[in-house]
């Protein structure tokens, strides 16, 4: 079954990043004067055990003539004229990386700047309130209409503890778009309509402490997924067995053979609330069902062999977008009559 591999597989999906902390100007010492340096750094958000390179410019100094010094952790680590990139590799989570990049210029000026690295991680799942069977192993998939839960995890370690997740600031953004009523301390999970037919879901979340000393930024970008018809044998005593779906084609050898159609990944609210069609065809003709039970056709034999078309659209009367489909052919011995 193709789409219960697919749910095995996408069960968890995480994306974590790392943001670093940057002071402000730096001083000219002797003159009270300030510069400003330009500085690019790559990756923009690194990780744990990250290689992490440095670059400044200075629109006022030319930097190729400057004596340039490089450290970390208060060690000097490289040193030379027009040295403008540096390269380290942070630490592990919860650890700090010092860096301090000193300028002498060919005037003769110091200009000195310190940047902050604390390596903290968050991790975003997601849910989302599409049906699935009971007992089914995979996750329900994103699909039109659905709700989406998306949950951040943030691993904020000082000193060795890990900060209580219901201490941190979280800021939430629906494809790009801050959703301030929906953030501030301890909201580490967000809620949303799934993403339509056509589009991808981007949720950004940043977590911080309150005073800033530590940011981290996670996202997921969640893909719409369609809503799927399966159809199982139902067995009067032991129910339908989820592991073996109806493919193509089906032989029938007993008298009787009651089939269950089962609506995967349509929207909770639908289902339940608003109710689905069910709408069942024999050889291109509607065929009949218990209004109790729509999901469940019934088929029996009678005197000649043959073969029949069996198909079932599912459909939500309330929203076109919801519908799925699925046709097979049953193999028998004798002519086939539904309940």
């Amino acid at each position: 079954m193709k789409k219960e591999l697919k749910t095995a597989f996408k069960f968890i999906f995480v994306l974590t990043a790392v943001i670093y902390s940057l002071p402000a100007t730096a001083q000219l010492p002797g003159t009270g004067a300030t510069e400003d340096l330009s500085v690019r750094v790559s990756p923009e958000s690194p990780g744990a055990h990250t290689e992490v390179t440095i670059e400044i410019e200075s629109f006022s100094s030319d930097l190729r003539k400057s004596d340039i010094q490089w450290f970390e952790n208060g060690v000097r680590k490289t040193r030379g004229v027009g040295l403008a990139n540096f390269t380290f590799t942070t630490g592990g989570l919860g650890t700090v990386s010092n860096i301090r990049v000193v300028v002498t210029t060919s005037a003769g000026q110091t200009i000195a700047k310190d940047f902050v690295f604390r390596i903290a991680r968050v991790d975003v799942l997601w849910s989302a309130d599409s049906y699935t069977p009971a007992f089914f192993p995979g996750k329900p998939l994103p699909t039109s209409e659905a709700h989406i839960s998306a949950y951040a995890l943030p691993i904020f370690l000082e000193n060795g503890k890990r900060l209580a997740p219901s201490s941190l600031m979280y800021e939430w953004s629906l494809n790009f778009e801050k959703q301030d009523k929906l953030s501030g301390i301890g909201k580490n999970s967000f809620t949303f309509t799934g993403p339509n037919s056509f589009g991808t879901t981007n949720i950004d979340v940043r977590v911080s402490t309150l005073d800033n000393r530590i940011i981290s930024r996670g996202s997921v970008h969640i893909e719409p997924e369609s809503s799927e018809v399966y159809v199982y044998v139902l067995d009067p005593l032991l129910g339908p067995d989820y592991r073996k779906p109806v493919n193509d084609n089906y032989e029938l050898r007993e008298p009787e053979l009651s089939l269950l159609s089962e609506p995967f990944y349509f929207p909770l609210s639908h289902k339940s609330g608003k109710g689905l069609r069910y709408e069942w065809a024999l050889n291109g003709k509607a065929a009949e069902t218990s209004p109790a039970t729509p999901q469940i056709l019934t088929l029996r034999q009678r005197n000649t062999a043959g073969q029949a078309a069996v198909s079932i659209n599912i459909t939500d009367p309330f929203d076109n977008l919801v519908s799925a489909a699925k046709s097979f052919f049953v193999e028998f011995g004798s002519n086939l009559l539904t309940q």
